[in-house]
């Protein structure tokens, strides 16, 4: 019997420039029209973030499928396999960086200290609710427009601040509150 090989993109792949170098970032419609080759099962090399705004469908991650709507969230590590099945105007935002990109910025934690992406056995996918959406938007929004911005200065630094501002939020939905009081992060 022959073992199927899966592609394993890496970040590369999908541009990106010096400034910030391990990291991309993009509204989904735009990454889905631009890297059609995304709908087939494959692999990663970076830490994947994508938040649904608009449509639905099925997100298949290590062979469990997961209902997409909007508000979703999903989170994947690397080696993680997973493909899509999208409704027509399906759109969010889209970012992934290398486990470098994250690390190098903070000194007192790592990316595998954030509850979604420390163990392959915890879900891939977080709903959100009315509440928290309208804040977890805005912090994806900002994250898009810093990374399309010109900014020559401090543009990596903010945009790891930005990110990490919106793992903390996601963090908070993501870990039970009982379980919140005994973690470090």
């Amino acid at each position: 019997m022959t073992k199927l090989q899966l592609p394993v993109f890496e970040i590369d792949v999908f541009g990106q420039n010096i400034s910030t170098s391990g990291f991309y970032c993009n509204s989904l419609k735009a990454h889905l029209q631009k890297h059609h080759f995304i709908f087939v099962p494959h692999k990663h090399d970076f830490y994947l973030t994508v938040l649904f705004t608009k449509g639905k469908g099925t997100h298949e991650v290590d062979f469990i499928n997961y209902d997409i709507k909007p508000g979703s969230v999903f989170f994947l590590s690397p080696g993680q396999v997973h493909n899509w099945n999208l409704s027509e105007g399906t759109d969010g935002f889209i970012f992934f960086h290398s486990k470098e990109f994250y690390d190098l910025f903070f000194n007192s934690r790592t990316i595998i200290d954030l509850p979604f992406f420390n163990s392959i056995y915890n879900s891939p996918v977080l709903y959100l609710n009315l509440n928290i959406l309208g804040k977890v938007t805005s912090l994806f929004n900002e994250v898009l427009k810093e990374y399309r911005s010109g900014q020559k200065y401090y543009k990596k630094e903010r945009l790891c601040s930005l990110i990490d501002l919106l793992y903390i939020e996601l963090a908070r939905v993501y870990v039970p509150e009982k379980k919140r009081n005994i973690m470090n992060f």
